[in-house]
């Protein structure tokens, strides 16, 4: 498998993380940044203003290592990264020439202060 600057990146810098995919006793373990999502926009849907750099402290981004595609695992797989748990609500492969570079995914928090198991 080639593996690019950005996984070689992440592996180094990334935090560990574990993603439990449902009805399975198993979890894999995953490098990944994972950061609070910052709208761009200073309106949001309904139209409602929200000042710039808003972050509603509930959705974060998960930028990960391409061997892992989130959008592979079941409905219901969960990602902890530290004591926080989140649920994948969207997640794609970003590929340059038919090559793999990182999984990226759109996190919301499930639970806080969780202990690893």
């Amino acid at each position: 498998m080639f593996i690019t600057l950005t996984d070689k990146l992440i592996k180094r810098y990334g935090c560990d993380c574990e993603v439990l995919p449902v009805g399975s006793d198993i979890s894999i373990s995953v490098k990944a940044f994972i950061n609070p999502l910052l709208f761009r926009n200073k309106l949001y849907i309904g139209g409602s203003y929200v000042p710039d750099g808003y972050c509603d402290e509930g959705h974060y981004v998960y930028i990960g290592e391409s061997r892992l595609d989130l959008s592979d695992m079941p409905i219901g797989t969960t990602v902890r990264c530290g004591d926080t748990v989140y649920s994948i609500k969207h997640s794609e492969m970003y590929v340059v020439e038919n090559q793999p570079i990182y999984n990226w995914a759109v996190l919301q928090v499930r639970e806080r202060g969780v202990n690893a198991a």
